[in-house]
């Protein structure tokens, strides 16, 4: 929500925020379609929304997080990258939610996942030229908010 409030992710529960005509805005790196999404922190590899459902082996499923990314592939797009605490690279923020940097797709390639379907992956690209990844994030009192606030929910 806070992501949201502050214009990082204009998605509330979508991991790819954006629209058809402009592209991908940001992304969440959640970790939800294991063995699809590979993140080793500079390189990020990216499947659309409901990829992990489809299958057919010859024809993706082309959901519109997918056109989205597609899009921001066809323009050229830096996308901010928001990285979850359930995600599957250890650099990962240990609770919560982190603002990680922009990226850009360097790679549309077409993979399996899991049932044998088709899907389109993202290869995204960390963007040179920007601060590090900031590993102090969350802090210790950023902790103990997200634990106060976690507790009464």
């Amino acid at each position: 929500m806070c992501a949201l409030r502050d214009g990082a992710h204009g998605a509330q529960v979508k991991g790819i925020a954006g629209s058809v005509d402009r592209g991908a805005d940001s992304i969440v790196v959640s970790g939800t379609y294991e063995r699809m999404d590979i993140d080793d922190g500079e390189t990020i590899h990216y499947s659309g929304s409901g990829s992990h459902q489809n299958t057919d082996q010859r024809m993706p499923q082309i959901s519109t997080g997918t056109k989205v990314m597609q899009k921001a592939n066809q323009l050229r797009k830096v996308i901010r990258v928001i990285r979850s605490s359930r995600g599957n690279w250890s650099g990962v923020p240990t609770v919560g939610f982190r603002y990680d940097g922009l990226y850009r797709i360097t790679r549309e390639s077409i993979e399996q996942n899991l049932k044998g379907g088709a899907y389109i992956r993202f290869t995204l690209k960390r963007e040179p030229n920007q601060p590090p990844i900031d590993f102090g994030r969350p802090t210790r009192q950023e902790t103990l908010d997200f634990d106060r606030v976690h507790d009464y929910y």
